[in-house]
């Protein structure tokens, strides 16, 4: 039953990439692989990152690093975590029980919050 959530939940987390390849130019289809999603979201974001050091210092720089630096963190954690194991039928397929189910929803729920926060609506 774990293994089904972590499921939807990466399907869940599929809106917020979606929304943020949005929010950065980004084109994606709608049914993009996570690799080649994340590589276009990846350059994006780290154009992003370059921009963001060469401006003044203070607390919109700091933010701005932030946000570019913690959704590469955690976009490429997801895939490796989570999103390939529960996706690929092949040895490295993942069980979870409800304790790691309970961890990537957190993780997933904690993902959306910041991409709202930042960009606003998801979806």
């Amino acid at each position: 039953m774990g293994t089904a959530a972590v499921f939807h939940l990466m399907r869940a987390a599929e809106y917020g990439l979606h929304t943020l390849a949005n929010h950065l130019s980004v084109p994606i289809p709608v049914y993009p692989t996570w690799g080649s999603a994340l590589e276009k979201i990846t350059m994006a974001l780290e154009a992003k990152r370059q921009a963001a050091i060469h401006t003044p210092r203070g607390p919109a720089k700091n933010e701005e690093l932030a946000f570019c630096a913690g959704l590469l963190h955690t976009l490429n954690y997801f895939q490796a975590v989570y999103r390939d194991p529960v996706s690929h039928a092949s040895s490295i397929r993942g069980n979870f029980d409800s304790v790691k189910a309970q961890d990537a929803f957190n993780e997933v729920r904690d993902l959306m919050q910041r991409i709202a926060k930042r960009i606003g609506k998801i979806g």
